[in-house]
This record gives structure tokens, sequence and C-alpha cells, in this order.
């Protein structure tokens, strides 16, 4: 598969032929539909920022599911995901308390391990959310006007920021239950 591949510190990067990432139990394989890129991917391609060498960047994707490990339960081939960049140890106490980016063992896609800017990813299945079905998919061969495709993707992105507020929502209320435990901590 192809891949943007960055082999080396300072600047350049190539694109080439990788292989295509292998499954594991607990894993998925994404076939990337799009992706996006960060203000954290500039320094991984100039070569200012080291990560481990060689790295396929990438972590703000989403994509289709086409392979599911044998330990998964929750996604099945053919959803439509996008994972979350942070993987956690899932053993801690940060972990188990839903605080995985607080975890001292994090890793992060596109960044310490393999990312999106490639033809295929693998990630574990516990940071893929599914997406809804998009309107264009479930009327496959149905011509629409632009007015009706515009409508659908501000119908999508008015459902991506509900979701994202949801999720800043109960990132705060993480943020202040840590807080007050540390609080109480200092205190004992």
């Amino acid at each position: 598969m192809l891949a943007v591949v960055k082999e080396h510190l300072g600047p350049g990067f190539s694109v080439k032929e990788v292989p295509c990432p292998v499954l594991r139990d607990t894993d998925v394989i994404i076939k990337v539909r799009s992706v996006g890129i960060c203000g954290s991917d500039g320094p991984i391609l100039a070569g200012t920022r080291p990560v481990p060498y060689p790295l396929t960047p990438g972590h703000e994707f989403s994509g289709d599911v086409v392979e599911v490990g044998k330990a998964v339960k929750n996604l099945k081939v053919g959803d439509r995901v996008t994972p979350c960049i942070v993987i956690g140890c899932g053993d801690c106490d940060l972990c188990i308390e839903g605080q995985e980016v607080l975890c001292d063992e994090l890793v992060e896609t596109g960044i310490h391990v393999d990312g999106a800017f490639a033809e295929y990813v693998r990630v574990p299945a516990k940071v893929c959310r599914k997406m809804r079905e998009r309107r264009e998919h479930m009327a496959r061969g149905v011509r629409k006007s632009p007015a009706e495709k515009l409508q659908a993707e501000l119908e999508e992105v008015q459902a991506a920021i509900a979701q994202y507020q949801d999720c800043l929502k109960t990132m705060r209320e993480k943020e202040k239950n840590l807080c007050e435990q540390i609080q109480m901590e200092q205190f004992k």
C-alpha cells in the first residue's frame, strides 16, 4: 500500500509502498477515507519533532473497518469509524477511570505508532467511535441536487458538533473530578 513515511530527523518525507498493517486480536484495520493535517503533523513532516523512525503520521481521520480482530465485539466489517488519537494502557487507575489522556504509558496514533497518511491503518478497537451513516450512502444511485448534498453535509457537521460538545462536556466533568481528587489529597 502507499503511505507517507517520515524516515529520519530533519526535513523531508517520502511516499512509498509499505506493507499493509497486520491484524491483532484487539485491533481493527481501517481503510482510510479521509484524513486531516493537524498542527502536530507539520513539525513531524518538517523533522523538527522527534518521533520513532520510520513513521507514517496522521491521526485525524475516518474510514471503513475492513478487518476485525478475534477479540473485538463492538465493531464489524463495514462500520464507519473515527478513532481517538490517544491509546492508553487500559490497566492503570487513570485509564480505568476513563482518563486515558493522563496515562503514563500513553501512545498516540500517527505520533508514536503508524497513522493514517496511508491507505490502511491498524488501531485498537477500543479507541474507535462509530459514525452515523451519511445520507449519500443510504440512497445509493439516487442523484441529488447540490442543495440536497449541502443539506446532508450540514446535518453531518451539526451532528459532529453535537458529538464534540458532548465529548467536551464529559472531559470537563472528568477534569473537574480529577481536580477535586487532587485537592482532597492535598488536605489529607
